[in-house]
């Protein structure tokens, strides 16, 4: 058994070793993130003027887009390393599997491997399950953050290589935005119909008053209840159409853009 994990042991340390840098890039970028949204919000109070605003933000553009790329170039390698340590995994599996049906093993032979090989099996899953999460799940709004890095700084930065790249994870977000798109159009439905619900109470609310099954007091209190939901819900809604309508937008522009820079490449 101690022969089958140094056979892999490289793969594994590369394993975490790219997990690790994965973890620290995002960690810098959606502090990046964080930071822009603050600006934003101080710019919109009154304070910091539009120059301040301007020159903070292409600092935090800059830094973003060389993270960016970092994390493109990380990004490859750990895939590679990903198939490795699944091929891995199943080994270990195999060999797992081998021994629970009493099968002759030239790595596992006694019980006590037996146990250490399942539980490095049970830790490398586990690893492999977050790198996989690093590698393929990514917030959309996070992604978009990118794409404007990449954008607005590839050019100055000399990053214009990694263009068609860059459009390849375009066009995978592209596709998880088709998908939270759908979601959030669900949710817009269902809110929609709750209000449609309101209403209907609201209506209800006003017949029973008028033959006096309670008095104005109360009256009062369930209608100013209900009215405030719905207004909520009125707001979220605008909300979230607005997200939807500028995300749609967004992304155009952000393949209008890409188009632009593979042009100079």
């Amino acid at each position: 058994m101690v022969e089958l994990y140094n056979d892999v042991s490289k793969d594994i340390e590369e394993g975490y070793l790219f997990l690790n840098k994965l973890e620290n890039i995002f960690s810098e970028i959606q502090n990046n993130y964080l930071r822009l949204k603050d600006t934003q919000k101080i710019l919109k109070r009154g304070g910091i003027d539009e120059t301040t605003f301007t020159t903070v933000r292409n600092e935090i553009l800059e830094n973003t887009c060389r993270r960016f790329i970092e994390y493109m170039d990380v990004l490859s390698n750990a895939e590679n390393v990903l198939t490795k340590l699944k091929v891995v995994y199943t080994k270990m599996i195999l060999e797992i599997e081998k021994y629970r049906k009493g099968q002759k093993s030239v790595y596992v032979r006694r019980a006590d491997e037996f146990m250490m090989l399942t539980s490095r099996a049970k830790m490398l899953k586990q690893n492999i399950d977050k790198l996989a999460e690093k590698i393929e799940n990514i917030d959309v709004d996070l992604a978009f953050f990118l794409l404007e890095s990449f954008t607005e700084k590839a050019n100055e930065l000399h990053y214009l290589d990694y263009t068609p790249r860059i459009v390849e994870f375009a066009k995978k977000i592209g596709d998880k935005w088709s998908e939270e798109r759908m979601r959030l159009e669900s949710r817009l439905s269902d809110m929609e119909k709750e209000i449609e619900k309101i209403n209907e109470e609201l209506e209800e609310l006003e017949i029973r008053y008028s033959i006096g099954e309670f008095d104005r007091i109360i009256y009062d209190e369930k209608r100013i209840k209900l009215e405030n939901k719905r207004q909520t819900l009125e707001e979220n809604i605008k909300e979230l159409e607005n997200k939807l309508e500028e995300n749609d937008s967004f992304f155009l522009k952000i393949f209008e853009k890409l188009e632009l820079l593979q042009s100079k490449t």
